[in-house]
Protein backbone atom coordinates (compact mmCIF):
# COMPACT_ATOMS: atom_id res chain seq x y z
CA UNK A 1 0.00 0.00 0.00
CA UNK A 2 3.03 0.52 3.60
CA UNK A 3 6.34 3.43 10.81
CA UNK A 4 6.17 2.76 14.61
CA UNK A 5 9.05 3.88 16.78
CA UNK A 6 9.79 3.17 20.39
CA UNK A 7 11.77 5.15 22.86
CA UNK A 8 12.52 4.05 26.42
CA UNK A 9 12.85 6.88 28.87
CA UNK A 10 16.11 7.35 30.78
CA UNK A 11 14.12 7.92 33.99
CA UNK A 12 14.29 5.01 36.49
CA UNK A 13 10.95 3.24 36.88
CA UNK A 14 10.39 3.87 40.57
CA UNK A 15 7.87 6.21 42.16
CA UNK A 16 8.41 9.66 43.67
CA UNK A 17 7.43 8.23 47.07
CA UNK A 18 10.53 6.04 47.13
CA UNK A 19 12.77 8.70 45.67
CA UNK A 20 12.00 11.02 48.57
CA UNK A 21 13.13 8.36 51.01
CA UNK A 22 16.46 7.59 49.35
CA UNK A 23 19.80 9.36 49.78
CA UNK A 24 21.02 11.19 46.70
CA UNK A 25 23.68 8.98 45.12
CA UNK A 26 26.70 10.30 43.31
CA UNK A 27 26.38 10.55 39.53
CA UNK A 28 27.40 7.20 37.98
CA UNK A 29 29.53 7.05 34.87
CA UNK A 30 27.55 6.19 31.75
CA UNK A 31 28.90 4.33 28.76
CA UNK A 32 27.19 2.98 25.64
CA UNK A 33 23.85 4.55 26.65
CA UNK A 34 23.58 2.09 29.58
CA UNK A 35 22.20 3.37 32.85
CA UNK A 36 23.06 1.49 36.08
CA UNK A 37 20.31 1.52 38.67
CA UNK A 38 21.21 1.15 42.34
CA UNK A 39 18.55 1.31 44.98
CA UNK A 40 16.70 -0.90 47.45
CA UNK A 41 14.07 -1.84 44.84
CA UNK A 42 16.15 -2.86 41.85
CA UNK A 43 19.68 -4.20 42.11
CA UNK A 44 22.16 -5.37 39.51
CA UNK A 45 19.79 -4.34 36.71
CA UNK A 46 20.49 -2.24 33.65
CA UNK A 47 18.24 -0.45 31.22
CA UNK A 48 19.63 0.14 27.76
CA UNK A 49 18.14 3.09 25.94
CA UNK A 50 17.20 2.57 22.30
CA UNK A 51 15.77 4.79 19.62
CA UNK A 52 14.36 3.89 16.23
CA UNK A 53 14.29 6.24 13.28
CA UNK A 54 11.31 5.34 11.04
CA UNK A 55 12.96 6.99 8.02
CA UNK A 56 15.78 4.40 8.24
CA UNK A 57 13.44 1.39 8.21
CA UNK A 58 12.72 -0.29 4.88
CA UNK A 59 9.18 0.10 3.57
CA UNK A 60 7.40 -3.11 2.61
CA UNK A 61 6.07 -2.84 -0.94
CA UNK A 62 3.78 -5.52 -2.40
CA UNK A 63 3.83 -5.99 -6.18
CA UNK A 64 0.41 -7.56 -6.71
CA UNK A 65 -0.44 -9.78 -9.69
CA UNK A 66 -4.19 -9.25 -10.06
CA UNK A 67 -4.91 -11.48 -13.08
CA UNK A 68 -6.05 -15.02 -12.27
CA UNK A 69 -6.60 -16.35 -15.79
CA UNK A 70 -4.98 -19.50 -17.18
CA UNK A 71 -2.83 -18.89 -19.11
CA UNK A 72 -1.81 -15.37 -18.09
CA UNK A 73 1.11 -13.05 -18.67
CA UNK A 74 0.71 -11.14 -15.39
CA UNK A 75 3.51 -12.95 -13.50
CA UNK A 76 5.99 -12.01 -16.25
CA UNK A 77 4.88 -8.38 -16.13
CA UNK A 78 5.26 -8.37 -12.35
CA UNK A 79 8.78 -9.83 -12.63
CA UNK A 80 9.73 -7.15 -15.17
CA UNK A 81 8.45 -4.39 -12.88
CA UNK A 82 10.16 -5.98 -9.87
CA UNK A 83 13.52 -6.10 -11.68
CA UNK A 84 13.23 -2.48 -12.81
CA UNK A 85 12.46 -1.30 -9.30
CA UNK A 86 15.23 -3.37 -7.69
CA UNK A 87 17.76 -1.79 -10.07
CA UNK A 88 16.71 1.72 -9.05
CA UNK A 89 19.03 3.56 -6.62
CA UNK A 90 15.98 4.51 -4.53
CA UNK A 91 15.13 0.82 -3.98
CA UNK A 92 17.50 0.68 -1.00
CA UNK A 93 14.71 2.16 1.15
CA UNK A 94 12.27 -0.68 0.43
CA UNK A 95 11.78 -4.42 0.42
CA UNK A 96 9.66 -5.85 -2.40
CA UNK A 97 7.40 -8.90 -2.39
CA UNK A 98 5.45 -10.32 -5.31
CA UNK A 99 1.93 -11.21 -4.16
CA UNK A 100 -0.22 -13.33 -6.47
CA UNK A 101 -3.99 -12.94 -6.05
CA UNK A 102 -4.51 -16.33 -7.71
CA UNK A 103 -2.91 -18.17 -4.79
CA UNK A 104 -5.63 -16.91 -2.43
CA UNK A 105 -8.45 -18.42 -4.51
CA UNK A 106 -10.87 -15.61 -3.77
CA UNK A 107 -14.42 -16.36 -4.94
CA UNK A 108 -16.78 -13.53 -5.74
CA UNK A 109 -17.14 -11.81 -2.35
CA UNK A 110 -18.90 -14.26 -0.02
CA UNK A 111 -18.56 -12.81 3.48
CA UNK A 112 -21.59 -12.04 5.70
CA UNK A 113 -19.98 -8.77 6.83
CA UNK A 114 -19.13 -5.83 4.58
CA UNK A 115 -15.39 -5.01 4.43
CA UNK A 116 -15.83 -1.52 5.86
CA UNK A 117 -17.14 -3.06 9.12
CA UNK A 118 -14.04 -5.21 9.67
CA UNK A 119 -12.69 -5.26 12.32
CA UNK A 120 -14.70 -2.66 14.27
CA UNK A 121 -18.13 -4.31 13.92
CA UNK A 122 -17.43 -7.78 12.58
CA UNK A 123 -14.88 -10.32 11.40
CA UNK A 124 -14.28 -12.38 8.29
CA UNK A 125 -15.40 -16.01 8.62
CA UNK A 126 -13.69 -17.62 5.59
CA UNK A 127 -10.02 -18.57 5.54
CA UNK A 128 -9.42 -17.08 2.09
CA UNK A 129 -10.65 -13.70 3.33
CA UNK A 130 -8.59 -13.86 6.51
CA UNK A 131 -5.43 -14.74 4.60
CA UNK A 132 -5.97 -12.02 2.01
CA UNK A 133 -6.68 -9.49 4.76
CA UNK A 134 -3.52 -10.43 6.66
CA UNK A 135 -1.39 -10.25 3.51
CA UNK A 136 -2.55 -6.80 2.48
CA UNK A 137 -2.35 -5.47 6.04
CA UNK A 138 1.29 -6.58 6.28
CA UNK A 139 2.52 -4.16 3.59
CA UNK A 140 3.05 -0.41 3.65
CA UNK A 141 2.24 0.24 -0.01
CA UNK A 142 1.34 -1.52 -3.24
CA UNK A 143 2.09 -1.74 -6.95
CA UNK A 144 -0.93 -3.27 -8.69
CA UNK A 145 -0.13 -5.15 -11.91
CA UNK A 146 -3.43 -5.27 -13.78
CA UNK A 147 -4.64 -6.35 -17.23
CA UNK A 148 -7.34 -4.69 -19.26
CA UNK A 149 -10.11 -6.98 -20.49
CA UNK A 150 -12.79 -5.76 -22.90
CA UNK A 151 -11.96 -2.07 -22.39
CA UNK A 152 -12.10 -2.21 -18.61
CA UNK A 153 -10.81 -3.56 -15.30
CA UNK A 154 -10.63 -7.34 -14.94
CA UNK A 155 -13.11 -8.97 -12.60
CA UNK A 156 -10.33 -10.59 -10.56
CA UNK A 157 -8.68 -7.21 -10.01
CA UNK A 158 -11.87 -5.53 -8.84
CA UNK A 159 -12.87 -8.48 -6.67
CA UNK A 160 -9.51 -8.52 -4.90
CA UNK A 161 -9.76 -4.80 -4.22
CA UNK A 162 -13.37 -4.99 -3.02
CA UNK A 163 -12.68 -7.80 -0.53
CA UNK A 164 -11.06 -5.30 1.84
CA UNK A 165 -11.38 -1.73 3.04
CA UNK A 166 -9.49 -0.79 6.20
CA UNK A 167 -6.43 -2.85 5.24
CA UNK A 168 -5.99 -0.58 2.19
CA UNK A 169 -7.09 2.72 3.69
CA UNK A 170 -4.59 5.59 3.69
CA UNK A 171 -1.77 3.63 2.04
CA UNK A 172 0.01 4.59 -1.19
CA UNK A 173 -0.46 2.58 -4.37
CA UNK A 174 0.88 2.63 -7.90
CA UNK A 175 -0.97 1.16 -10.87
CA UNK A 176 0.76 -0.56 -13.79
CA UNK A 177 -1.57 -1.86 -16.49
CA UNK A 178 -0.96 -3.85 -19.67
CA UNK A 179 -2.95 -4.77 -22.77
CA UNK A 180 -3.23 -4.27 -26.50
CA UNK A 181 -3.39 -0.51 -25.95
CA UNK A 182 -1.72 -0.46 -22.55
CA UNK A 183 -4.80 -0.74 -20.35
CA UNK A 184 -5.65 2.96 -20.21
CA UNK A 185 -9.32 2.41 -19.35
CA UNK A 186 -8.55 -0.22 -16.69
CA UNK A 187 -5.97 2.12 -15.16
CA UNK A 188 -8.48 4.93 -14.87
CA UNK A 189 -11.18 2.69 -13.37
CA UNK A 190 -8.76 1.21 -10.80
CA UNK A 191 -7.58 4.69 -9.87
CA UNK A 192 -11.14 5.83 -9.20
CA UNK A 193 -11.88 2.78 -7.03
CA UNK A 194 -8.68 3.02 -5.00
CA UNK A 195 -8.94 6.75 -4.40
CA UNK A 196 -12.58 6.37 -3.41
CA UNK A 197 -11.50 3.79 -0.83
CA UNK A 198 -8.93 6.12 0.67
CA UNK A 199 -5.71 4.97 -1.01
CA UNK A 200 -3.17 7.51 -2.26
CA UNK A 201 -2.58 6.68 -5.92
CA UNK A 202 0.63 7.68 -7.69
CA UNK A 203 0.01 10.28 -10.38
CA UNK A 204 2.30 8.38 -12.76
CA UNK A 205 0.48 5.29 -14.02
CA UNK A 206 2.54 3.28 -16.54
CA UNK A 207 0.51 1.67 -19.32
CA UNK A 208 2.29 -1.13 -21.15
CA UNK A 209 1.05 -1.86 -24.68
CA UNK A 210 2.14 -5.07 -26.37
CA UNK A 211 4.63 -4.42 -29.16
CA UNK A 212 3.09 -4.61 -32.61
CA UNK A 213 -0.49 -4.10 -31.45
CA UNK A 214 -2.77 -6.99 -32.37
CA UNK A 215 0.11 -9.21 -33.40
CA UNK A 216 2.34 -12.08 -32.24
CA UNK A 217 3.13 -10.61 -28.81
CA UNK A 218 -0.52 -10.05 -28.01
CA UNK A 219 -1.53 -13.53 -29.16
CA UNK A 220 1.37 -15.04 -27.23
CA UNK A 221 0.32 -13.24 -24.06
CA UNK A 222 -3.36 -14.13 -24.37
CA UNK A 223 -2.99 -17.70 -25.67
CA UNK A 224 0.21 -18.86 -23.97
CA UNK A 225 0.84 -16.49 -21.09
CA UNK A 226 4.11 -15.49 -22.75
CA UNK A 227 5.74 -12.07 -22.69
CA UNK A 228 7.27 -11.54 -26.12
CA UNK A 229 10.85 -10.39 -26.48
CA UNK A 230 9.81 -7.33 -28.43
CA UNK A 231 7.39 -6.19 -25.72
CA UNK A 232 9.90 -6.95 -22.96
CA UNK A 233 12.60 -4.89 -24.68
CA UNK A 234 10.25 -2.03 -25.53
CA UNK A 235 8.85 -1.79 -22.01
CA UNK A 236 12.33 -1.79 -20.46
CA UNK A 237 13.55 0.91 -22.84
CA UNK A 238 10.49 3.14 -22.89
CA UNK A 239 8.75 2.61 -19.55
CA UNK A 240 11.44 1.94 -16.95
CA UNK A 241 11.70 5.60 -16.04
CA UNK A 242 7.99 6.05 -15.41
CA UNK A 243 7.77 2.76 -13.49
CA UNK A 244 10.50 4.03 -11.18
CA UNK A 245 8.77 7.42 -10.99
CA UNK A 246 5.52 5.82 -9.84
CA UNK A 247 7.51 4.09 -7.10
CA UNK A 248 9.20 7.36 -6.08
CA UNK A 249 5.74 8.86 -5.68
CA UNK A 250 4.92 5.99 -3.31
CA UNK A 251 8.01 6.89 -1.28
CA UNK A 252 6.95 10.53 -1.19
CA UNK A 253 3.53 9.51 0.09
CA UNK A 254 5.07 7.28 2.76
CA UNK A 255 7.26 10.16 3.90
CA UNK A 256 4.17 12.35 4.26
CA UNK A 257 1.48 10.17 5.89
CA UNK A 258 -2.10 11.34 6.30
CA UNK A 259 -4.76 10.35 8.79
CA UNK A 260 -7.21 7.70 7.69
CA UNK A 261 -10.70 8.78 6.74
CA UNK A 262 -13.29 8.12 9.41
Amino acid sequence: MHLPSCCISDSPPYSHMYISQLPIPSEPKRTNSTIPIKNNLISNKKIKTTTTNPSKMASKIAIIITSTRTPRVGPHVATLVHNILKASPSAASSTFSIVDVDTFKLPVFDEPVVPANVPARGSFVHDHSKKWSAEIASHDAYVLIAPEYNYGVAGSTKNAIDYLKNEWDGKPAAIVTYGIQGGKMASEQIKQSLEGMGLRVSATRPQLAFAGGLGPDTFGAVGEGKLGDASNKEWEEKHSEEIVQSYKEILDALANPVEKKE
